[in-house]
């Protein structure tokens, strides 16, 4: 038996997407069976994603938890590949590892619309999708999170994500969602 620590995130779906999300660390025990089925079937095997956690384990150490943890990043590629997403959207990029993992699991035509304010955060994130080869395949847009979402809507994005990623600034979950809903399509 193993105590990890994990980062459990509770979320209130509507919808397709969720409205609101918090983190909660949470230690628990998991048998070592069920903790070596997670690595043998859950973990996509990708040198790169355990590089940009590290640099940025390195680089802010105060904030590396900010970043999506690997096997959080590994369940968001699996999900991509497994709705067989095309278009994805972000918002909140920090250093790059959940749109990494996205970008990964998009077909190569795919994109991933990766927001994010920070200039600084976004350059460790941009080195990184260059290494991996998936730089084509994120179209990163610094500013605003709630700008670029209006701005994306009046372009003619209606209804033509496939898939939301939200972990940014938490006051502004609600408004994010409120745009969010006008851009994603909703399949039955």
């Amino acid at each position: 038996m193993q105590t990890i620590s994990v980062a459990v995130r509770r979320n209130i779906f509507l919808k397709g997407i969720f409205r609101f999300s918090s983190t909660i660390p949470v230690k628990t025990s998991i048998n070592d069976k069920s903790l070596e089925y997670i690595y043998r079937v859950g973990i996509r095997n990708a040198p790169i994603k355990e590089e940009l956690l590290a640099e940025t384990r390195k680089i802010y150490p105060e904030d590396a938890d900010m970043s999506t943890d690997r096997i959080q990043g590994d369940f968001i590629e699996n999900l991509i590949i497994s709705i067989n997403a095309k278009k994805c959207i972000e918002v909140g990029v920090f250093t790059g590892f959940s749109s990494l993992c996205a970008a990964l699991g998009l077909p190569s035509d795919g994109k991933n619309f990766a927001l994010d304010i920070s200039e600084e955060y976004t350059s460790i994130a941009r080195k990184y999708w260059k290494l991996a080869g998936v730089d084509s395949k994120i179209d990163l847009i610094i500013g605003p999170a709630l700008d670029s979402l209006i701005k994306l809507r009046m372009e003619g994005h209606e209804n033509s994500f496939d898939y939301a990623f939200l972990d940014a600034d938490k006051p502004n979950y609600l408004n994010y969602y409120e745009n969010l809903g006008s851009i994603i399509q909703y399949k039955t």
